[in-house]
């Protein structure tokens, strides 16, 4: 399957309006895009995949792999349709532009603390924070019931909280 995309690889395809990926959403977020133009959603408006029922449908969750630690630079730009991100506590980086353009993104369930959300380095190029568009912030409580916190406490320690961090 496809792993690498190079530089420029859809450069100026400005009519392309919809992805259709065959494989894995965790397939497409193994991918490395070398730039911007190297990415078809740059230039797409709509981005599908088969569903358990061999249909094409718009993306509109995603949930990471449970030992990810890095979203990578370009992961889900301009996949308007995705509505839910759910980030495992195993992330410890998110890359540029990683979520720029997810218009239609609602909320996003961290299955850490706090203290593992502040400890992310999120690039601070593009949009790669998902909660510069997200409404709702929800952690899992002590029995794994999501909540969302009405007040954050900053962990004993701390000294700067990063750019872009909410």
């Amino acid at each position: 399957s496809l792993t690498y995309a190079e530089s420029s690889a859809f450069y100026e395809c400005n009519n392309l309006e919809n992805v259709y990926y065959k494989g894995t959403i965790i397939d497409w977020l193994n991918i490395e895009f070398e730039s911007n133009s190297a990415n078809p959603m740059t230039y797409a408006s709509h981005f599908y995949v088969l569903d358990e029922n061999n249909e094409w449908t718009e993306l509109t969750k995603v949930e990471f792999d449970k030992n990810l630690t890095t979203i990578k630079n370009l992961a889900l730009k301009n996949i308007s349709s995705l509505k839910e991100v759910v980030i495992p506590k195993s992330v410890t980086s998110i890359g540029q532009s990683a979520f720029e353009g997810c218009i239609s993104l609602e909320s996003v369930y961290f299955e850490g603390t706090i203290e593992d959300w502040l400890n992310i380095e999120i690039s601070i190029y593009g949009t790669s924070n998902p909660m510069i568009y997200a409404k709702h912030f929800y952690l899992l409580d002590e029995n794994n019931n999501w909540y969302e916190p009405t007040e954050i406490v900053v962990p004993e320690g701390f000294t700067t909280i990063k750019q872009n961090i909410f």
